[in-house]
């Protein structure tokens, strides 16, 4: 299927999810993600603050366990100008704000080089059995991959299976690691 065909569809199956769904599927994800991370080593990791109005995977409990674990953590901020993300350093005493598009953002801006990060976790909203992504269309996420040195491990956690094949894939498109669902890892 084509990327824009991908979107739609996915928007709508998790428009269709409960609350309740996606709570009891944010906890699976994050049991399999954390049986992942148990695997590998690093010491920064950057993970995205999930948005409700999206009805994206929950992060809120990733994102605890990581500040409470030894590791340096950051989360993206968008840039909605030039479609870049800046890593910021993220702690217990960050405070957070919504952006524009309801993504909570960390309130005072701490940068971080994004040659620093070891692993960063992705949102999106479909994958396919390759291991590319499809999110919501500004190429954001792969503008901040090409940014990271070349061995960053990307991790896509996911609410549903992949599909075949992204057919209308770009030189640009940046393939993940791993993908976490809820009851399963895949490697690439």
């Amino acid at each position: 299927m084509l990327k824009k065909d991908l979107r739609v569809l996915f928007k709508n199956k998790r428009e269709a999810l409960t609350p309740t769904e996606i709570t009891q599927y944010s906890i699976a994800v994050q049991q399999q993600l954390f049986i992942l991370l148990d695997q590998l080593e690093f010491s920064n990791i950057n993970c995205f603050l999930s948005s409700s109005v999206k009805k994206e995977i929950q992060t809120d409990g990733i994102i605890q366990e990581l500040l409470n674990s030894n590791k340096k953590l950051t989360v993206p901020v968008s840039n909605y100008t030039d479609f870049s993300i800046t890593p910021s350093l993220f702690t217990n005493e960050s405070g957070l704000k919504l952006d524009q598009f309801h993504i909570p953002t960390p309130i005072d801006l701490a940068p971080v080089s994004a040659a620093e990060i070891d692993v960063i976790i992705c949102p999106l909203l479909c994958f396919d059995e390759r291991g590319y992504r499809t999110g919501y269309g500004k190429g954001m996420y792969d503008r901040f991959i090409a940014q990271c040195r070349e061995n960053v491990i990307t991790i896509g956690l996911s609410l549903f299976d992949p599909v075949e094949q992204i057919q209308d894939l770009d030189d640009f498109d940046r393939r993940l690691d791993y993908a976490v669902g809820v009851d399963q890892i895949w490697k690439f």
